[in-house]
């Protein structure tokens, strides 16, 4: 395959048809399929991912699939790539059909100001065409150094859209997979006070700061007066990862959480 890495803005406006006035409902039933595996990671974590593409409609000689994950803010030398076949990231992409040449492009596009960083695939049929019922396989994170999954626990879109043939804008399947990422393990308690209302409310969160709310347990409210005497408050249940307490209203001294 062609290998070529690229920066670029994301190539938001060229991606809808006449088919819709509303860019984000332009899909088109007829493009084919795609099938995501894994569909459920923990956020940050090492990865493999495989996206099998199966076509509808066909496509030829100058058409495209891109294929584009949610790239992970911490993982800086794991960027998408194709350049490096033992470097973390690596994309690699085969197809059904025999007869057809492929060429792959990676794209990395966006960054923290933007909110998001977007890991684009850009697979172009340069001889022959892919019919009905070809399969092209793309797999990021291709060997042993993998890829990383982003840190924000959230359904993440694999987006995927296709381009039927040279010159032919880029429209998106009908079903786009999602990826469901969970947060990671317990890390950290944080808490917070409402200085008019006396309300404290403490959350349990992984290390991306994601709040993990299949954690439960248990945390101990201490006052801490001036004399440095500890007085027992009340135990309270940590249910999803979050608990809220009533702090009296009239105090002196301090609170700590001294136990989960």
């Amino acid at each position: 395959f062609g290998r070529e890495e690229v920066l670029a803005s994301p190539p938001y406006a060229e991606t809808c048809s006449s088919c819709s006035a509303d860019c984000g409902e332009c899909y088109d039933p007829r493009l084919g399929t795609a099938i995501l595996s894994p569909t459920e990671v923990e956020a940050g974590s090492n990865q493999r991912f495989y996206v099998n593409y199966t076509v509808d409609s066909p496509i030829t000689s100058g058409g495209a699939v891109k294929i584009y994950f949610a790239s992970p803010f911490f993982h800086f030398n794991c960027l998408i790539q194709n350049s490096n076949p033992s470097g973390c990231g690596y994309v690699d992409v085969s197809s059904s059909n025999p007869s057809v040449q492929l060429g792959v492009k990676t794209v990395w596009a966006g960054g923290p100001e933007w909110g998001t960083r977007l890991a684009e695939t850009i697979i172009t049929v340069n001889s022959n065409t892919l019919n009905k019922g070809d399969k092209i396989y793309f797999v990021y994170g291709a060997n042993n150094q993998k890829a990383y999954a982003q840190e924000i626990a959230n359904n993440a879109e694999v987006t995927v859209l296709v381009s039927l043939g040279e010159g032919q804008l880029f429209q998106e399947i009908q079903n786009s997979p999602v990826l469901k990422v969970s947060s990671s393990s317990s890390y950290k308690l944080i808490s917070a006070i409402n200085p008019d209302t006396k309300i404290l409310k403490l959350a349990v969160i992984d290390i991306y700061g994601n709040l993990v709310d299949n954690y439960e347990g248990q945390a101990s409210i201490y006052l801490i007066d001036e004399n440095n005497q500890e007085t027992p408050l009340n135990n309270i249940q940590i249910i999803s990862g979050r608990a809220v307490f009533q702090l009296p209203s009239i105090y002196s001294g301090y609170f700590i959480i001294k136990s989960v």
